[in-house]
């Protein structure tokens, strides 16, 4: 299935008594074996021994942590599974070393293989490569009531305008803020590079792996990645974010995610190469990572890769999976240290198919939802056609695209920063309860196990933020500093406005905003152009934005 990526060489056949082995210890095994079995080693010491030792030192930019982390995995893989190596290459096997956790995947092994594995000291477990089903809505349950070709840019996808993207954006853009380029990685099956919607929005050059078959450029032989790309960033009114940049990783074929896989693409969102696995950049690292695929409950064999995505400023973003409407069918990695999402319906409702918590541990999943049911995107099937897909794995796009705007703002933003944002600009008041229960919580208490903290709204999110962002302005410029943590966004503030041309209220609590032309009748009063005004509200009922890019003079503030 796999390429053979480690060269294999027969120089000499090195014994398993020559290299000083153990008596056979069979619960290192934790599968039933068969006659043939892919399997993966486990090497101690652990991978969070070194990304710990990088979270206790400085570096100068992230580019040079990446660096530095990807460095002492490396030397930790090389220098503990070296005996392994030798041996595995002096008998003609392939293998593959996976540095992120410490471990080495091989394809094919016999029962005799196996065993002698199993003697090694240096060996601490050996699992079945698992194969985990694409999300199973899409295998078996293909929508054919909306298939469109071609589509009006003016056409706006009802997942776009709930969560209020495109009113996000204009607010960002009109502040006179520069975007900073925001890379999102997709681990999924794949997408169609050419599709209209999508084909513009490729990073390129370190943009794509496919650790199935080391192709040269990004291709989808499902479906499914295609359509979590067009929502998250595509254009045609299917996407969040369409300023971003996407790079993909084929986690999956047309039907399973190979484990192997999936860890191979986790290692290349935290360190791009090039497809054929040479010359990495680091700095490329994607800022947000969309995994709309998941399997299992408190399984932790992801949890190295997330650890280090936190440890080097990757958000990790995972579809609660679709196994409701029963409690506690959040499924793994999305019941982990990530931001895990559920879907709702167009009409503000949990989605009956929307994986519930609380998680098998007792922790509150999902922690936010979005739009996740006859959500329309771009598929594989031509450069220009459209299908509806309903799942967690379309929600969660939503959740990503959101986070790029955020990121856009400021690109720095911690995962701590991000979840506060995201969480303090949910829906709640709107949103359709059902009078159900999980672990003793109704779905008209927030947070739940069914909405999490609520349903994600982009323009609430953004709107503090900008808020927080210490602004000085002259008549042709305008400078921003972000705040380095997170203000409550109820907490009074003062803007400072300068030559500002327009003000925007954002009344808390309701789902709309006013853009209002203001003649200094408001019961506030400033000096046009004077950059030492200050504008304080108290009490903070009204938010005020200041947008700097609209209007025809400065005298009218």
């Amino acid at each position: 299935m796999f390429p053979t990526i480690a060269k294999v060489l027969l120089l000499s056949v090195v014994t398993p008594i020559a290299l000083g082995l153990v008596e056979t210890p069979t619960e290192k095994i934790h599968f039933k074996a068969s006659t043939s079995n892919d399997v993966i080693l486990s090497f101690n010491p652990s991978p969070n021994i070194v990304i710990k030792s990088i979270s206790q030192q400085s570096f100068a930019t992230r580019g040079d942590k990446i660096n530095q982390l990807v460095a002492n995995l490396e030397q930790n893989t090389k220098t503990s599974q070296q005996i392994i190596h030798d041996y595995l290459t002096s008998n003609n096997i392939a293998f593959i070393p996976i540095w992120i956790t410490n471990q080495i995947s091989v394809k094919n092994v016999d029962l005799q293989l196996l065993e002698e594995l199993s003697k090694f000291e240096d060996i601490i477990a050996i699992e079945e490569d698992l194969l985990i089903p694409v999300p199973q809505e899409l295998v078996a349950d293909q929508p054919t009531d909306r298939i469109e070709t071609r589509r009006d840019e003016s056409v706006v996808e009802w997942g776009i305008q709930i969560i209020r993207a495109n009113e996000a954006r204009f607010l960002i853009n009109s502040s006179g803020l520069t975007h900073d380029e925001v890379r999102v990685g997709i681990i999924d099956t794949g997408i169609r590079l050419t599709h209209e919607a999508i084909e513009d929005k490729y990073y390129g050059t370190y943009g794509w792996f496919d650790p199935y078959g080391l192709t040269d450029s990004p291709d989808d032989g499902n479906g499914h990645g295609t359509h979590v790309t067009g929502t998250i960033l595509g254009s045609k009114g299917i996407g969040v974010a369409p300023f971003a940049k996407w790079m993909g990783c084929k986690g999956c074929d047309t039907s399973t995610c190979a484990v192997t896989a999936l860890l191979l693409c986790g290692q290349y969102i935290t360190c791009p190469t090039l497809p054929d696995m040479s010359a990495k950049n680091c700095t490329l690292a994607p800022h947000v990572v969309n995994n709309s695929w998941g399997g299992g409950q408190n399984v932790s064999w992801y949890d190295v890769v997330i650890n280090a995505w936190h440890e080097v400023g990757i958000i990790p973003v995972f579809a609660a999976g679709n196994y409701g409407p029963l409690c506690s069918t959040v499924s793994s990695p999305s019941d982990r240290n990530v931001i895990s999402v559920g879907a709702t319906t167009s009409t503000d409702t949990i989605a009956s198919f929307s994986g519930r918590g609380p998680a098998i541990d007792g922790g509150m999943k999902p922690d936010i939802s979005g739009p996740g049911d006859l959500v329309l995107s771009s598929t594989n099937v031509s450069d220009t056609s459209y299908g509806l897909y309903r799942g967690t794995s379309m929600a969660t796009p939503h959740i990503v695209g959101v986070i790029a705007i955020m990121k856009s703002i400021n690109i720095n933003l911690s995962y701590e920063e991000v979840k506060y944002w995201l969480e303090n600009g949910v829906d709640t008041t709107i949103l359709q309860s059902q009078n159900i229960a999980c672990g003793g919580i109704p779905d008209n208490q927030f947070p739940n196990p069914f909405f999490g903290h609520g349903r994600v709204n982009a323009f609430k999110s953004v709107s503090p933020m900008l808020l927080q962002l210490s602004t000085t302005t002259t008549t042709t410029t305008t400078t921003t500093t972000p705040r380095t943590t997170p203000r409550n966004p109820n907490t009074n503030s003062g803007v400072t406005l300068g030559a500002a041309k327009w003000l925007v209220l954002l009344l808390t609590g309701f789902a709309f905003s006013q853009v209002v032309r203001t003649s200094l009748s408001l019961g506030w009063s400033f000096v046009a152009g004077d950059p030492t005004t200050k504008i304080s509200l108290d009490p903070p009922i009204v938010q005020l934005g200041v947008i700097n890019s609209l209007g025809s003079d400065a005298g009218n503030g």
